[in-house]
This record gives structure tokens, C-alpha cells and sequence, in this order.
């Protein structure tokens, strides 16, 4: 099952999950012994030879009735950044000029591995205070993720001489995650006048972003379905999801899923299930999903019911997954969501199942909605 050419579904290695990896090598040759989770789930009871699992279109408790994702897949803890380029009219028209670049991007860092009761006790503070950088054009912080007491976006409108190619934050995580939502805003040829060398978007420009715990750039003309994770060591890590702006388009959206991968030991189908929040292209929280994965006459498969923020239904979801036989311990997955075997969309992504938490995995991926621009075709 591939995804169509179109998709600009692009993966960044680097480092990706190396160190990661390494820990799991250790343990087993097989990723889905890796890790330990409950079989008393809801998940566990879906039927995996079923498209959507057996779970119907009835809606359900906002957050499926269940307190992991009010905690842990939660956008309560989103909130709008009151910087002044966000309003700026000038800005505004100079964006609707067609040869203008606007672009978003989703950075995630900290704990990114956590599970549904995985123990606090063993994670350290990591000061992940630092700033985000490009070599052109206008950075803009949209939205902070999940930012708690002491966590903050350094006021850059409060200097004289403000920097609107960088922004600075202070962020400390234990056992969760901080993240920001950037807008990049790159202006059409000609209009110097504008924090810009006045060329447009070229291969030459760069975003970096720069903590102490990791410094990595990106060329801006990568940013447009930007999928990287890169590992730092056993607790901490960062992922980057970018989009541009046609992707906010209702009928060809598209988005990101975020959540657990979790492996149920002994598990008649050699799996586990997954939770996930079901997110929009700037970042807003459109529903959670959940589901199962596993093994059905030899096929790794998985099912899933995705619901809105107030509980009504959505889609199912269905799939493939597999194993990454370079990297034990991780591994890929992709499907299509949609109503009554109807296709709306495509879903494509990572997993990792952790090996030093029981309950522990991580799972992070891309959605789209088929559309005329894109495509229909698989």
C-alpha cells in the first residue's frame, strides 16, 4: 500500500532513533517483545479481522470516556501566543501574494516516548531553554504545546530592536513534552522591504533550531512534509512536523497523529494497541483515536475508531504495520481512514515500543485527506 507521489510525505533520518534502537537490540530481536502494557484495555477486545474492528459508528464519551487521554492527549495546555507579527496587517497582505511562502511547522521535544502509567520517578529534569532561528523571512510563534509553570516565550516586542527571524523560549521537561507551533513566513520576490533578501524561498535557507540538549537546521524547502525524530538519549527527544499552507484547505487537509504504541506481552496476536490525539495542521486538537495491532493469518494489521472532541464519530481506521528489521524495536505503519469501507484519507507514520518502561511506546505519523489536488489512488 503506497501513498500517492503528490503526498510530500518526507523523512529525515539524522539520528533519528538510534539510541533508541540500541536499547531495544538488547533485549530481543523482536519489537513486539520489547515491551509490557495491559491487556485490560478496551482496545484489546476490538476484532482485528474486521475493517473497523467491530466498534461501530456510535459516538462515545468525549476522550472515550478515558482519563490517559485527558492527561496525556490533551490540548488543554495549547496556548495562543500573543506575538504581534501573528496580527500584523502588513504581514497579512503580503501573504496573499501567490509567490509568498507560508509555512508551518510542529516542534515537539522532551519525554516523547512516554506510555499510559509510566513511572515519573526515573525521569531527570532537562533544560531544553534555547531558540529557533531562519536565515530568511519572518518566524513567528503560533502556539505553545503543553507548557507548564516557568515555561515561556521570551517577549522578543518588548526589546528595541526586536529579531523576527528568531525566537527564544525557556522550557524544562521531566517526564512529558514542551513544544511550539512556528509559522514561517518567506516574501514573494521583490519585496525586500519585508525582513527578507528580497529572492523568495531559495535552497539556501535554513530553520535551526538550537538547545542545549540538541542543535539541528533544516532547509526551508523541506519544511512542506517535514517528518524527523531524532533521539538524544534514553529520555529525551524531539520530532519536527512541517505543512504549508495549502494543507489547511478543508477538502485536501491534512494533519498529524500523535500518541502510544503500546506491546501487550502475550498477546494471542503478537501486538498491543495504540492511543493517539487526532490533530490539524496548525495543531488543534480535532479527536483522539484508538485501536488495536497485531497478527491475522500472517498479516500485521491493525484497526481503530477515530472520534471527534465531543465524541461523534468520525471515521474507522485500518492497516498495515511493520517491523523495521534494521532497528528492532521500531517500525512503520500505513492506512486509510474512512466511513462504511468509503476512503476519506490516507494515514502513514512510526512507531517505537520503549524498552525501559513497562507501558511505554510512542507512535507519531501523518494524515490526508484525499482530494482532487492530490489524488485519489493509494
Amino acid at each position: 500500500m503506497q501513498f500517492i507521489p503528490e503526498w510530500r510525505f518526507r523523512t529525515v533520518t539524522l539520528l533519528s532513533v538510534l539510541s533508541l534502537v540500541a536499547l531495544v537490540a538488547g533485549c530481543s530481536d523482536s519489537p513486539t517483545d520489547a515491551t509490557n502494557g495491559s491487556a485490560n484495555v478496551p482496545e484489546m477486545s476490538m476484532n482485528l479481522a474486521l475493517p473497523d474492528g467491530g466498534t461501530g459508528t456510535n459516538a462515545e464519551a468525549p476522550y472515550f470516556g478515558d482519563s490517559y487521554f485527558a492527561t496525556y492527549l490533551n490540548e488543554n495546555q495549547d496556548v495562543d501566543v500573543p506575538d504581534p507579527m501573528a496580527s500584523s496587517t502588513r504581514l497579512s497582505t503580503a501573504e496573499e501574494r501567490p509567490e509568498a511562502t507560508v509555512l508551518y511547522l510542529r516542534v515537539i521535544w522532551g519525554n516523547i516516548d512516554r506510555g499510559p502509567d509510566a513511572p515519573d520517578s526515573s525521569i531527570t529534569a532537562t533544560d531544553w531553554s534555547g531558540n529557533a532561528q531562519v536565515s530568511d523571512g519572518v518566524l513567528i510563534p503560533i502556539r505553545t504545546i503543553a507548557f507548564e509553570r516557568g515555561d515561556h516565550i521570551v517577549p522578543r516586542w518588548l526589546s528595541p530592536n526586536p529579531d523576527f527571524q528568531r525566537v527564544d523560549w525557556v522550557s524544562r521537561t521531566g517526564p512529558g513534552r514542551d513544544g511550539i507551533l512556528f509559522k514561517i513566513f518567506i516574501p514573494a520576490p521583490g519585496d525586500s522591504n519585508l525582513i527578507s533578501n528580497g529572492d523568495g524561498l531559495t535552497a539556501d535557507d535554513q530553520f535551526t533550531f538550537n538547545t542545549g540538549p540538541l542543535t539541528i537546521s533544516f532547509p526551508l524547502t523541506q519544511i512542506a512534509g517535514l517528518d524527523s525524530v531524532v533521539t538524544v538519549d534514553a529520555h529525551n527527544g524531539a520530532s519536527f512536523l512541517g505543512f504549508d499552507r495549502d494543507d489547511l484547505n478543508d477538502l485536501c487537509l491534512r494533519g498529524s497523529m500523535e500518541g502510544a504504541w503500546i506491546r501487550v506481552q502475550n498477546d494471542d496476536h503478537l501486538g498491543g494497541y495504540f492511543r493517539a490525539a487526532w490533530i490539524g495542521p496548525l495543531g488543534g486538537l480535532i479527536g483522539h483515536v484508538r485501536g488495536r495491532w497485531g497478527v491475522v493469518d500472517g498479516q500485521d494489521v491493525f484497526v481503530g475508531k477515530i472520534i471527534r472532541r465531543d465524541g461523534s464519530f468520525l471515521a474507522h481506521i485500518h492497516g498495515t504495520w511493520a517491523p523495521d528489521p534494521d532497528r528492532p524495536g521500531t517500525g512503520t505503519f500505513d492506512g486509510r481512514f474512512g466511513v462504511n469501507g468509503d476512503a476519506m484519507g490516507g494515514v502513514r507514520g512510526r512507531w517505537i515500543v520503549s524498552p525501559r518502561i513497562d507501558q511505554g511506546g510512542f507512535l507519531r505519523g501523518m494524515w490526508k485527506r484525499f482530494c482532487d489536488r492530490d489524488g485519489q489512488a493509494m
